[in-house]
């Protein structure tokens, strides 16, 4: 017999695989485990969400705990977390959820907590399994008053709530907030607390009628929230699962908050107030590599785990971290809670939202460009416990993984991982956006730098998608043929003479994001700002040599040191530093950059090339390519760039509206 116990709880289709035989076993055997039967009448507590099959569930469990002495106290809905709490602040023995998180309606579980608060550790897991396979047999049954008794706690949601209010402590008002509650657990508490804390409030998914838990709403189904929030003019919105451990977000434009977002933006305001303990916040391998880059970018550490919050949860406990969590909106602050609580993160997150919005007038869509997220596409498959296992031990599935993670070159990822709550094995393909752009002198590739210029690149990778660029003309080619202090200037336009505009996706004007990270060396990508604007205008930097004349001026305006020696081995313009922003590199087809230079009358600023811009096409870094030599190999980033040559010139690329 397999395995019960998945990484959290026992899950299955209920009546079919958790059906009520083996909840009543469950239920034998959890009070056999977690309780001493020497002394004490032992007392447990029952919660659940709103899925149909609770009720059934509910009674098995708790005749399967009286059978052995224990007695239950029922909490009726209510979210994990607010089990969890109330194990503790009532000094029960143990406490027990029945629910199938963001599962369907059909799917229910159950997952225990233990009297402080925490879920099982693996080895109390396997014993219990041990007394299940054993059909119970090595238990004792009590008889006579002995048997357990069954109560039913009215208070439970109203001490949730308290507790809440307590720990999230914010002035929520000014906020005009709509609330999924995903037809769960969270709907009568999040239907008390939030208008408590001061923000105006509107709730959808507050159906209790057994069946349309998860059901095309809350945090799995964000598509409906986000176009209520544009529709309704709200400040936010705010899902949770069916039973709020996970929260999700959206902004008012509708665009999705996910949890690593909202990792990031609460543990960098932790970090602010001194209250970010290690300095880390810890993670699952599924987080976005954007999310570690930036976490990196503001000295904040990360630790990874498996994935799981449970597994979050022994990290932080473990080396003393306050918060944690995955991409799916479970996060844990160890502070105030011991498992994810959706309705704490939410707390957690407008109370951020309200204070800046007060002091800055910041929006929502301004904390959720914390970073840029590295495109992800996620496959399930579909598998039984035996393929499950079998994957794990095939050489040639291990080596193809291996081989096409090394393929990518550092700019994304390969993850496989067996679900521990679904009959699923997930496949995810990670990487980087790339520009292919095609001329009429041949194609070269671009990576972004979205961490260090997030608009910029966005503005780009739009205008781009919507075919803007695709038929443009390179405005202009400027040469610097001498070592000189004449080295002339990059120019930029837009498909058009350099002189005009060209055009940007925001309706307030961009200006350049400026990064002391990367420098203006051959094949750098820069926005073009000749007013402190940016728009669809960029050039990039040819390849050239840097004479000791610049070199000595440069070293003479202390640029870093790091930043000279990168100049003196690749090459570039340095002059261009911090003027304009570098938001992408050519990592493949430089000698088209360069051979577009060489061939390439000079042209007045009232002039354009006879270069055509065919295509520009945004596509998923997919690795090296058979044509792709082992200079452009290295140009994964900016300090790992192609070699310099001899060439004395610089290019501008700019790009806008067509005259064609």
């Amino acid at each position: 017999m397999g395995k019960l116990f998945g990484t959290d709880g026992v899950r299955g289709v209920a009546g079919k695989d958790l059906t009520c035989e083996l909840a009543l076993q469950i239920g034998r055997a959890t009070a056999a485990e977690l309780t001493s039967l020497d002394g004490h009448r032992p007392r447990i507590l029952i919660g659940k969400d709103t899925r149909v099959s609770g009720d059934m569930l509910e009674c098995t469990l708790a005749a399967g705990l009286c059978s052995v002495g224990a007695d239950v106290d029922l909490l009726g809905v209510i979210p994990t977390p607010g089990v969890a709490y109330l194990v503790r602040k009532y000094g029960a023995d143990a406490g027990i959820v029945i629910s199938a998180s963001h599962n369907p309606m059909e799917f229910n579980g159950i997952k225990i907590f233990k009297g402080d608060g925490y879920k099982l550790p693996d080895e109390v897991e396997n014993r219990i399994e041990a007394h299940i396979f054993k059909n119970c047999e090595d238990i004792k049954i009590c008889d006579g008053a002995e048997i357990g008794r069954v109560h039913r706690l009215d208070t439970a949601v109203d001490d949730y709530v308290d507790a809440l209010e307590q720990h999230i402590d914010a002035d929520l008002s000014g906020l005009n907030v709509l609330f999924d509650c995903a037809n769960g657990a969270s709907a009568k508490v999040a239907q008390k607390l939030f208008p408590r804390l001061g923000c105006q409030c509107s709730f959808t998914g507050t159906l209790d009628d057994g069946v349309s838990v998860n059901d095309g709403c809350g945090s799995t189904h964000l598509d409906r929230l986000e176009k209520k929030v544009v529709e309704g003019g709200f400040d936010c919105g705010i899902a949770f699962d069916g039973d709020a451990d996970r929260c999700l977000a959206c902004d008012e434009k509708g665009a999705e908050i996910d949890g690593d977002k909202i990792i990031a933006l609460v543990a960098k305001d932790m970090k602010d107030r001194g209250r970010l303990d290690g300095n880390t916040a810890v993670v699952t391998v599924m987080s976005n590599l954007g999310f570690m880059k930036y976490m990196q970018s503001i000295g904040i550490d990360t630790a990874r785990t498996a994935v799981g919050d449970r597994y979050v949860l022994e990290e932080m406990r473990a080396r003393g971290y306050a918060i944690g969590g995955e991409q799916s909106g479970h996060v844990i602050f160890l502070h105030h809670s011991t498992t994810g609580d959706g309705e704490l993160t939410a707390g957690k997150l407008l109370k951020l939202l309200a204070r800046k919005h007060r002091e800055e007038g910041t929006k929502m869509s301004e904390l959720n460009a914390v970073y840029t997220k590295f495109p992800q596409v996620l496959i399930n498959l579909t598998a039984d416990k035996e393929q499950k296992q079998a994957y794990k031990e095939d050489e040639y599935i291990a080596g193809f993984i291996e081989s096409q993670q090394q393929n990518l070159m550092g700019m994304g990822r390969v993850l496989v991982r067996v679900s521990g709550t679904e009959p699923k094995i997930r496949v995810m393909v990670e990487g980087e956006d790339i520009a292919v752009v095609e001329t009429s002198e041949g194609s070269f590739k671009m990576r972004f730098f979205p961490s260090e210029a997030p608009k910029t690149v966005e503005n780009f990778i739009e205008l781009a998608n919507a075919g803007y660029f695709d038929g443009q003309k390179v405005s202009r080619v400027e040469r610097v043929e001498e070592e000189s202090d004449t080295k002339g200037r990059l120019i930029a336009g837009s498909g058009k003479p350099v002189e005009q505009e060209g055009a940007s996706i925001y309706e307030e004007p961009i200006e350049p994001e400026l990064s002391y990270n990367l420098g203006t060396i051959p094949g750098a990508v820069l926005a073009y700002a000749p007013d402190g604007v940016v728009d669809s205008r960029f050039y990039i930097v040819g390849s050239r040599e840097v004479c000791e004349e610049e070199i000595e001026e440069i070293v003479n305006s202390n640029y870093p040191e790091k930043l000279v020696e990168m100049f003196c081995e690749k090459g570039g313009y340095p002059e261009e530093w911090l003027n304009q922003s570098v938001f992408a590199q050519v990592i493949e087809g430089m000698e088209v950059v360069d051979q577009i230079i060489d061939m390439t009358p000079e042209t007045t600023p009232d002039e354009v090339t006879g270069v055509e811009i065919i295509q520009v096409r945004i596509e998923k870094y997919g690795g090296k390519t058979d044509s792709q030599d082992e200079e452009n190999e290295e140009q994964a980033a900016l300090t790992e760039s192609s070699e310099t040559t001899d060439q004395s010139k610089v290019v501008q690329l700019t790009v806008g509206q067509s005259d064609s």
